[in-house]
């Protein structure tokens, strides 16, 4: 199964991650949208409420889940795989696709219960930008980088194709066609146990 984790304009306007879940299940892979609660803009980044979508998700899960998770989605996700970590859980998730990520660039990923993480950054990400300005604890432009410790062989960057038609903030050009398409592709290659 993988779980679909979205981003703060899903809230508001349109799902990217919703989009790619839909092109991984036409490929034959089960996908699920984790719904959490619609915070206010100004409190998405307080750890409590943050918390609170990750316990829920983290109830969820099962041995061997994956997650495709957008933007401000990796907050959730980060602050997942922290519970995970710290309360000593067996669950061991197969793959977590981390794009555009919404978080503070020096942010150690707890890869403890995953098999790997797929970093997708777009260092031309003009909203990941100005996220590094805004006074929240967690925010900032993870997703416009590589994974900083790169010693970290549970971690893969995937640089996104600058090739790809530009957006206005270009924060989603994988979900769009031809992104789409590549990048649905690519985790289905990844989450071919038989590969």
């Amino acid at each position: 199964m993988i779980h679909g984790v979205y981003g703060l304009y899903a809230i508001y306007r349109h799902n990217h991650v919703s989009t790619m879940l839909n092109a991984l299940a036409k490929k034959g892979l089960s996908t699920w949208e984790f719904y959490y609660p619609k915070f206010f803009v100004l409190d998405t980044y307080n750890m409590g409420l943050v918390s609170v979508s990750a316990t829920k998700l983290k109830e969820i899960l099962k041995d061997g889940d994956s997650i495709v998770a957008h933007s401000f989605g990796g907050a959730i996700v980060y602050e997942l795989l922290r519970l995970l970590e710290t309360s000593g859980s067996t669950v061991k998730l197969h793959n977590i696709y981390l794009f555009n990520i919404a978080l503070d660039k020096f942010l150690e990923v707890p890869t403890a219960n995953c098999n790997h993480v797929y970093n997708f950054y777009d260092p031309s990400d003009k909203l990941l930008a100005l996220a590094e300005l805004l006074p929240f604890d967690l925010m900032g432009e993870f997703g416009k980088h590589p994974y900083f410790k790169m010693d970290d062989r549970k971690v893969t960057n995937v640089e996104i194709d600058n090739a790809l038609p530009t957006t206005i903030t270009n924060h989603a050009r994988a979900f769009n066609e031809p992104g789409l398409s590549i990048y649905s592709k690519y985790i289905a290659e990844k989450e071919d146990r038989n590969a």
